[in-house]
């Protein structure tokens, strides 16, 4: 970097990029901006076949470089804050394409006459990346002691936006390992977005079967441990279950986060709930004081 770049905001010079492998936009196929990268509801759909996957802000972007996910193509504002990337390209990934843009460019581009908008434009960072082989349920239980599970969840109701910040949750909260229930893409834009990149911190798996999963639960050790949609029949406060030296499996269900008062018929070991002046319903929060209760002990 030259010496005479000190602001935080001030662009990297050309000196710097000329050790980097840098594409300009126009370079790049019509059909990878369409199909990976489009903003609006007119891009290409893409399926949970897709070997490729998409990591936008800058959050994702670092954490998806820091778990070994290969890149196939970047897109970066050109800004020193973005040093930290740089320098990760230039030491693992010093042949991938990179699309360095500056502000105006951007902005040009989320606010263009052709009403096309790209998810770089709005995030000023933007991966494409290629997707691991998706591990085996049983191999991760394995080595787990503390797995969340997140059960009938639907992407197609961007149920993402509540789903990315439990994912959060859990992992701040010491989860080993993230389960996800049938029709939850893990690779899926939004989910990655809302979880900033945190289903990358650890390992994650997806299950079908409710019947199949509580019997890898139960053949592997585990304490199962449904959070309930509130004071139903069976339940007990979170602060009164006593979980210390289990393994455990937290299963949250999705009926708890639409707000039904009914549990899901599973058979789990304990059922526990957040008290509190509304029990109708449980809201992200509280999934997220249920986990600490649970896992931090």
């Amino acid at each position: 970097m030259s010496e005479t770049v000190t602001a935080k905001a001030a662009p990297l010079d050309k000196e710097y990029l000329a050790a980097f492998n840098t594409v300009a936009l126009e370079d790049v196929s019509s059909d990878i901006l369409a199909r990976y990268f489009r903003f609006d509801e007119g891009r290409l759909p893409v399926s949970g076949s897709d070997p490729l996957f998409v990591a936008n802000s800058r959050n994702s972007v670092i954490r998806a470089l820091c778990s070994g996910y290969e890149p196939e193509l970047l897109f970066l504002k050109n800004t020193v804050s973005n040093l930290t990337v740089m320098e990760m390209i230039r030491a693992e990934h010093p042949g991938v394409p990179v699309c360095i843009m500056d502000e105006d460019e951007l902005r040009a581009l989320w606010d263009n006459a052709d009403g096309i908008a790209y998810s770089f434009a709005r995030y000023y960072h933007a991966g494409l990346f290629r997707k691991k082989p998706s591990p085996d349920l049983s191999e991760v239980l394995q080595t787990a002691k503390k797995v969340v599970i997140f059960r009938v969840y639907d992407a197609a109701s961007e149920d993402f936006r509540d789903l990315g910040p439990q994912i959060r949750s859990a992992v701040a909260f010491f989860a080993d390992a993230v389960v996800l229930g049938s029709g939850i893409d893990p690779y899926e834009r939004g989910l990655i977005r809302s979880s900033t990149g945190n289903i990358f911190n650890v390992p994650f798996a997806t299950y079908e079967s409710d019947a199949e999963l509580l019997r890898l639960l139960r053949g592997r050790g585990f304490t199962s441990v449904l959070i309930s949609s509130g004071d139903t029949e069976g339940a007990i406060p979170v602060s009164e279950a006593d979980c210390s030296g289990r393994k455990l499996a937290v299963i949250a269900d999705r009926s708890v986060q639409t707000g039904q008062t009914t549990d899901p018929g599973l058979a789990c070991d304990l059922k526990v709930y957040v008290p509190g002046k509304d029990v109708s319903g449980i809201a992200p929060c509280n999934i997220s004081i249920a986990l600490y209760s649970l896992l931090a002990k």
